[in-house]
């Protein structure tokens, strides 16, 4: 390239010219042979500085055109500057990737001039790779609803991360570079790789619809060092926001975890408490609840003594005979009518249901709880059996089908309850007082309630009674006994006076008339 001459020097050229012109003599002044040589010389002189004007001009223009460059270096230079110092503080300032990438095309637009730019994401693995359009600016929004189902494979036109694809109009067609040009509707671009480790996880493109510079080839190589930098940022915000994405992933599969693990705990629980609840209420079914309380705090219960308590045993006449004439599931069908309406006249009185056996039925009051009104609940609940029994037994009658008739007997005294062994728990009472309570029952006959004059001097106020004197039973010698005929009318909520109303359970509550003896 020749040097630049500078314009003050070319204009002094010029005025020696000029002056020299005009301050020569004129021909007509000389003679005829000097006129025709200062002519030619006037001639090649002129010549001369024309060519050294169009010398200097050219230089000139190119001059120009070199500092018109060097400016536009340097305009490219500062818009990069400023756009990768606005990235960094987008960066510093922990932005989502999102509003960085945004950020990023729109400052690439802006400042480096572009119609419109581009992140594509890369998307899928070895051969079904490809990279989708993820943030696009300056696109129409048919381009835009189209990004999703576009996929491009730039893996041969972008082999490494220093490398970069640029199409202006020199460029030789690929299938790649129509197909970007077709459906990015950008005919000049450039495209650089964003690489995270050796992974090339996506690709920034910017691109004009008319090619001017930096398109106009040779790209400057300022601007791709910009955009390789610009690259570089992506990649590094990419990275953090995989990283972030891959760590939020994490987090939410552990919080699923650990939300799935609470759920089969708290059905665990549900479940625990379910069988929890089922085996109180199993237990409460063998046991009184204080013994089974007891029970489950200490891992054993203590038998304790207890100075009255009112024993009640009931049997049915007859039974074996009829048993014998029924199958194995009749007999228990039956039983388990009157044991289970039994149940439900223990539980109404208070009184705790000690075991069955065979058809016979046991229960006390005043167990495992002292009370005092034990030997009137109990008496009352006696008569309400046999209301229950003559129930059971007109339906019998009624369908011409045999029946058993109960037998009842109480006696009120000391004795021990309690449970004893480890296994198979039963809550039992013990003592003489359980053994006298058995003889009324054998003492007594059928449809009758038979009680001893221990009993009777506790619940004389509240119900008619027959004496009967002083009745053989069996190992005990003569034992003192009376029949409960019924309710006294007062304290009676039928007719026949074999059910308890609730002045009755009043009165035996608060032991209002109670004789002692």
């Amino acid at each position: 390239m020749q040097s630049v001459v500078p314009r003050q020097a070319r204009n002094s050229a010029l005025k020696r010219l000029t002056f020299n012109y005009f301050m020569t003599p004129s021909p007509l002044e000389q003679p005829a042979a000097a006129a025709a040589a200062s002519v030619e010389e006037l001639r090649r002189a002129l010549a001369y500085y024309e060519q050294r004007v169009d010398e200097l001009g050219g230089a000139n223009v190119q001059a120009d055109s070199v500092i018109s460059s060097v400016k536009s270096d340097l305009r490219v230079k500062n818009d990069g500057f400023d756009l990768l110092a606005g990235l960094q503080e987008s960066i510093d300032a922990q932005m989502p990737v999102e509003e960085v990438i945004e950020r990023t095309l729109e400052a690439i637009n802006l400042r480096l001039r572009m119609d419109r730019s581009v992140f594509l994401a890369r998307t899928g693995t070895g051969a079904g790779t490809g990279f989708v359009p993820r943030f696009g600016l300056g696109f129409d929004a048919l381009t835009l609803s189209r990004f999703p189902t576009l996929a491009f494979d730039f893996g041969a036109a972008l082999p490494g991360k220093d490398s970069y694809l640029l199409v202006n109009k020199d460029t030789a067609p690929t299938p790649l570079i129509e197909e970007l040009r077709e459906r990015l509707g950008v005919p000049f671009f450039i495209a650089l790789p964003v690489v995270i480790g050796r992974e090339m996880a996506g690709v920034l493109l910017a691109g004009r619809h008319k090619e001017i510079k930096p398109f106009a080839p040779p790209v400057s190589q300022s601007g791709v060092n910009i955009m390789r930098a610009i690259a570089g940022f992506v990649s590094v915000s990419w990275a953090n926001a995989n990283q972030f994405a891959i760590l939020e992933r994490m987090v939410q599969e552990r919080t699923a975890e650990l939300q799935a693990e609470k759920q089969r705990v708290e059905r665990a629980n549900v479940d625990l408490e379910s069988e929890r609840h089922k085996s109180e209420i199993l237990l409460l079914n063998i046991l009184p609840e204080e013994t089974a309380s007891e029970l489950k705090e200490t891992g054993a219960a203590t038998p304790r003594f207890y100075e009255e308590v009112s024993v009640l045993f009931t049997d049915f006449k007859g039974f074996t005979q009829i048993a014998a004439a029924m199958s194995a599931e009749q007999v228990i069908g039956e039983l388990g009518q009157c044991f289970n309406a039994f149940d439900e006249v223990v539980e109404r009185y208070g009184l705790e249901k000690i075991k069955t056996i065979g058809d016979s039925y046991m229960c006390a009051g005043g167990v495992p709880v002292p009370t005092a009104h034990h030997a009137a609940y109990a008496v009352a609940a006696a008569l309400q059996m046999l209301a229950v029994m003559r129930t059971w037994q007109d339906g019998k009658q009624a369908a011409g089908q045999p029946y058993w008739a109960v037998r009842i007997g109480l006696h009120t005294g000391p004795l021990v309850a309690g449970v004893i062994g480890t296994k198979k728990f039963a809550y039992d009472i013990w003592g003489d007082t359980v053994n006298t309570a058995s003889r009324m029952e054998s003492s007594s006959e059928a449809g009758r309630v038979n009680i001893s004059a221990a009993t009777h001097a506790r619940v004389a106020p509240y119900f008619e009674c027959e004496y009967r004197g002083w009745v053989p039973a069996k190992g005990k010698g003569e034992v003192e006994m009376y029949f409960v005929a019924r309710l006294r009318p007062e304290y009676a909520a039928d007719a026949a006076g074999l059910v308890a109303n609730e002045a009755f359970l009043q009165a035996a509550r608060l032991g209002r008339g109670r004789v002692t003896g």
